[in-house]
């Protein structure tokens, strides 16, 4: 056993264990161990300390979890006083410069970074007693990169695709609800109103809807108490409405309503009616398109590191 894999339970133990199998199986260098090879009923402390005497490199797992995990700041500190060559190697997001030190002041990569993994794996075989050829290495890296890249995304789909698809739902509901909340009766009084006695006035009557939709959004999330179930969520429903629910689709709407809006032979009663039903339908399609495009970002934004 010549390379040490240090890692955590959960997504580090995960990144570990396909990096150990991806370099037995696939780039054929190296005879990697981690903690988890340690046999049921085996001295565990002994079994750490024969693995750091024969092990020539260190590869430390990193996610966002582990930071705090004195497990991994305990081995990285016996590799160095073993005087191994200890490598961070970053499986998600965190930054460099966040890792607790003496990790922060090591050379590391980070998984997503094919340039910084082909490193590590020079690093690796240079420090084998018997390196594979650079020419060969790199050969082989090249055709075997992806294999490790796709299994190590794999690790964050697998738990953060269902969590997002929780949070797309509850997103969903919360929009349905708010669209559900809104009280059409009383746009449309303010629309009839606005062409009665203020004369209309396009710019003005979309500025006014607007700002009643916005105010109605935040007592909504407030009435609900969105805030202390998950702040997180309010901030992205928040955030949807600022970046989708713009004057510019609230105008489109308006524009359709100009015609029963402006009539002058139709009574306030029969304008109520013909509007309410329009608005309904067109908010509605709104409210679908928006709901679109939040699958369409969720869908894009998911994996993003």
């Amino acid at each position: 056993m010549n390379i040490f894999i240090s890692q955590t339970a959960g997504k580090s133990r995960a990144a570990a264990t396909i990096l150990k199998n991806w370099l037995v199986k696939e780039m054929r260098i190296g005879d990697p161990w981690m903690s988890t090879d340690i046999h049921g009923g085996d001295n565990w402390r002994k079994a750490i300390r024969r693995a750091l005497k024969e092990a020539r490199i260190g590869i430390l797992c990193i996610t966002a979890d582990n930071l705090a995990n004195q497990w991994i700041v305990y081995e990285a500190g016996a590799m160095d006083f073993s005087r191994i060559k200890v490598f961070p190697y970053v499986i998600d997001s965190t930054k460099f410069r966040n890792l607790p030190s003496p990790l922060s002041h090591l050379q590391g990569a980070r998984a997503a970074d094919k340039e910084g993994t082909k490193s590590l794996v020079i690093k690796i075989n240079n420090a084998l007693g018997r390196p594979v050829s650079k020419e060969k290495l790199l050969e082989t890296f090249e055709f075997k990169w992806e294999i490790l890249k796709n299994n190590l995304e794999n690790i964050h789909r697998s738990k953060d695709y269902e969590k997002a698809i929780d949070d797309f739902i509850t997103v969903i509901l919360i929009m349905n609800e708010f669209r559900k909340s809104l009280d059409f009766s009383t746009i449309v009084a303010e629309f009839i109103e606005s062409s009665q006695n203020q004369g209309y006035n396009r710019k003005k009557t979309v500025q006014s809807v607007f700002s009643a939709i916005e105010e109605h959004r935040e007592d909504f999330i407030k009435e609900n108490n969105y805030n202390k179930i998950n702040p997180a969520l309010t901030r992205k429903v928040r955030a949807f409405f600022k970046r989708n629910f713009k004057k510019d689709n609230l105008q489109k709407i308006i524009i359709k309503l100009e015609p029963i809006l402006l009539s002058e032979s139709k009574t306030e009663k029969e304008k109520e009616k013909e509007m309410l039903s329009l608005i309904q339908i067109e908010l509605l399609e709104v409210f679908l398109h928006f709901h679109r495009m939040l699958a369409e970002g969720l869908r894009d934004d998911l994996f993003k590191d």
